[in-house]
């Protein structure tokens, strides 16, 4: 899958090169996103899921994720279930990443408070780690237990 920023919306694309096993895995990832998004009641983001009939479907886009603010960055973790963005000029301070599971169908605010203006993040390929990088300083922050280490 290929995720592409544009403005406040992140589009998540299945490409039609891949082969029909990627495909299939794909699609089945994307299903699993869907029920579990209407599975919960109270969304942090809206998530769009585009059927069939739609044009977009054609051209390969299966989710459009709407945020409030202008997207920059964008990287998807190297498992392929999780999507992290970065938005430079949030209108709250905590807005300025997001990340989003597939096979949770929804997105949350890894921290509250930001270092200051994050230009970039990076998963860490095989840890629960979110690198932070802002114009001075890089952060490392553990997913799982919420903890950002200076």
């Amino acid at each position: 899958m290929i995720a592409v920023a544009n403005e406040k919306r992140v589009y998540i694309i299945c490409p039609k090169l891949a082969s029909s096993t990627v495909k299939a895995n794909n699609e089945e990832k994307i299903a699993a996103a869907k029920t579990a998004y209407q599975a919960q009641s109270n969304h942090l983001l809206n998530w769009e899921f585009i059927e069939e009939d739609n044009e977009l479907y054609k051209d390969g886009v299966r989710i459009i994720i709407h945020l409030e603010n202008e997207v920059s960055f964008v990287t998807f973790h190297e498992r392929g279930d999780y999507i992290a963005t970065v938005s430079p000029h949030p209108l709250r301070a905590n807005d300025q990443v997001f990340v989003h599971s597939l096979s949770k169908g929804g997105s949350q605010r890894p921290f509250t408070k930001s270092k200051g203006n994050i230009v970039q993040v990076a998963f860490h390929p095989t840890k629960p780690i979110l690198f932070i990088l802002t114009h001075k300083n890089v952060y490392l922050f553990n997913l799982q237990e919420q903890v950002i280490y200076d």
